[in-house]
């Protein structure tokens, strides 16, 4: 499954994915980011939540790799 990045802005994100993905045994492979990145004026705020929600992917990866 392919989250979508407002799935990774909450702050118990991780715990929560993590928890359905393995009671459900489903995958997550990624996530989708959308965002008005075309617009000039809006980099520096894109730029702080991507890093908020690669941050949490990576996090959620990690924690799946502890859960094997």
């Amino acid at each position: 499954m392919e989250l979508m990045e407002i799935n990774l802005r909450h702050d118990d994100a991780v715990s929560h994915l993590g928890s359905l993905a393995q009671q459900y045994k489903v995958p997550v492979t990624g996530a989708s980011y959308g965002a008005p990145m075309w617009d000039k004026t809006k980099h520096a705020q894109i730029l702080d939540d991507a890093e908020l929600v690669i941050s949490r992917l990576t996090n959620w990866t990690e924690k799946r790799l502890e859960y094997r």
